[in-house]
């Protein structure tokens, strides 16, 4: 089987508006495309029974399976598009989009499918397109995309190895639909046409998004605002910084020694625990956000027990903090834009009960207070508290702040608890946070097309909008420009060019050819 046509679209493209997508053109061969019609019974039944065989299980409504009446080429690339999504969904990756591109030519499976990272995307494809003719060899490609495939189960492994770690943030993808919603450029920086960086000051792999156009643009990891608050990255990273933090801004923390804020020994820390009074919480201090809640002991009721739990905490890190344990039940107040968008009860680390409208106004009007003190676009408060409906002063405290919060890992949809509208309507926050007016999140752009006497023209307009004070960036066959300077000198009149021009942060109008 020939490969006529394999692409990958990103960005808006010819097949989608939206969506990222393979187009493939299969070229099975005249023969064989009679032979299809007697094969395919056995290929379909024998394609989901492979991929179910490797815990790759696919509802009935799946994109793979057969709708009646179908043709051989259709069938065919319905099997095709069909494995590849079910991979990338066995992963995480949250794709689904499936179509048919009309071909004028005789012979030829013609289709589409949705990836959303392109390795993974890439992989898929190529897993599928081998799978397909391992089960059926006169479905085999004349020219492998993998090299010594020797069967389906290796190339499977190495796919799920590695796969899940490139799935889209749920977070990310609530802030991609809210930009959406209020008109705001959104594009995914850890995706082509861009290459992501990483290290440990990131907050959330696969999750660096940016907004706006040029000189208007803002950059989010996760639920930071990398340009905006800047100032506050220590808060992301650092357990300490936090606690001095909600410390200098009066918030009603669990009881504490002050003279110890750091224990660096176990012993030290049991010492620490004893002056407070049982029971305590042992909390390391210093480790990566990527650690989660890695070394928090709580409810501690004697000093054995915390010397043991501060033994565990030393390993990862080079101090702890003793607190007192507060008991009660835990809330996450979500703060966006500077207004309590939602108090949830937690329940095993997910967000149960949306207790909102019983929450005390003194702990909203605090969560508030502090969100007008920090500046973040987003927020949230964690408390512990018998009773939310309860100043915190009567027995509850503030056990921690987030602004850079993963709001997706606590917020899921469970039964009558509507964590997307809270999700969504968090996000809306944060992007009207960095652009009060969704408008002002653009710039002007000329985009000029034709087939003689556009590079001239592009010239000309530029020139015209400089002499009316604006930073033009233009880009076409000759490079691309800022005002008059020449940055990369190629041809930039597709959309690579496009996207240099609106991501160069001094421009404030744009000329595209």
């Amino acid at each position: 089987m020939k490969l006529r046509e394999d692409l990958m679209l990103f960005g808006p493209n010819r097949r989608h508006p939206q969506k990222t997508v393979i187009e493939l053109w299969l070229e099975p061969g005249p023969n064989t495309v009679d032979r299809l019609q007697g094969q395919l019974p056995d290929l379909r039944t024998a394609v989901p029974d492979t991929l179910a065989g490797h815990g790759v299980r696919l509802p009935p409504d799946h994109p793979v399976h057969p709708l009646p009446g179908e043709s051989p080429l259709d069938a065919l690339g319905r099997l095709v598009a069909g494995v590849a999504l079910g991979l990338q969904q066995h992963a995480g990756h949250r794709v689904d989009f499936f179509d048919f591109v009309a071909s004028s030519e005789d012979g030829v499976s013609s289709f589409v499918f949705e990836y959303e990272e392109n390795d993974t995307g890439d992989d898929a494809r190529a897993m599928a397109l081998h799978l397909v003719g391992e089960l059926e060899p006169d479905l085999a490609l004349e020219e492998p995309l993998i090299a010594s495939y020797s069967g389906f189960a290796e190339p499977f492994q190495a796919f799920m190895a590695v796969a899940p770690q490139r799935v889209l943030p749920r977070d990310a993808q609530a802030i991609i639909d809210a930009a959406a919603r209020l008109d705001v450029p959104c594009v995914k920086l850890e995706r082509e046409p861009y290459a992501g960086v990483s290290g440990d000051f990131r907050v959330r792999p696969n999750g660096l998004l940016k907004l706006g156009h040029a000189c208007r643009q803002q950059v989010l990891d996760g639920t930071f605002c990398v340009y905006r608050n800047e100032a506050l990255a220590p808060l992301v990273h650092d357990r300490a910084a936090v606690h001095k933090t909600l410390l200098r801004l009066s918030a009603p923390l669990p009881r504490h020694d002050a003279n110890a804020r750091r224990s660096v020994s176990s012993r030290r820390a049991a010492r620490v625990a004893e002056r407070i009074g049982f029971p305590v919480a042992i909390k390391p201090l210093g480790l990566p956000r990527s650690a989660g809640d890695a070394g928090i002991a709580l409810d501690l009721a004697d000093a054995d027990a915390a010397r043991k739990a501060a033994e565990r905490a030393l390993r990862l890190c080079r101090g702890v903090r003793v607190e007192a344990h507060v008991p009660g039940e835990t809330y996450k107040l979500i703060v966006a834009n500077g207004e309590c968008v939602a108090v949830v009860r937690l329940q095993d680390g997910l967000a149960r009960e949306d207790v909102t409208a019983d929450a005390h106004a003194s702990t909203i009007e605090l969560a508030q207070r502090l969100a007008a003190e920090l500046q973040p676009g987003l927020m949230t408060m964690t408390v512990v508290s018998r009773d939310i409906g309860s100043a915190l002063e009567d027995g509850g405290a503030v056990v921690s702040l987030d602004v850079a919060p993963e709001l997706d890992a606590f917020l899921r949809g469970n039964g009558q608890f509507p964590g997307p509208a809270i999700l969504g309507r968090a996000m809306e926050g944060l992007i009207r946070f960095l652009f009060p007016d969704p408008a002002k999140s653009r710039i002007p752009i000329i985009a000029v097309t034709g087939t003689n006497g556009k590079t001239t023209v592009c010239g000309m307009i530029s020139r015209i909008v400089q002499s009316a004070g604006h930073v033009t960036g233009r880009a076409g066959t000759t490079g691309f420009f800022v005002n008059d300077e020449c940055r990369q000198f190629e041809d930039f009149s597709g959309g690579s060019g496009h996207y240099k021009v609106l991501e160069a942060a001094e421009v404030d109008f744009a000329v595209l050819e």
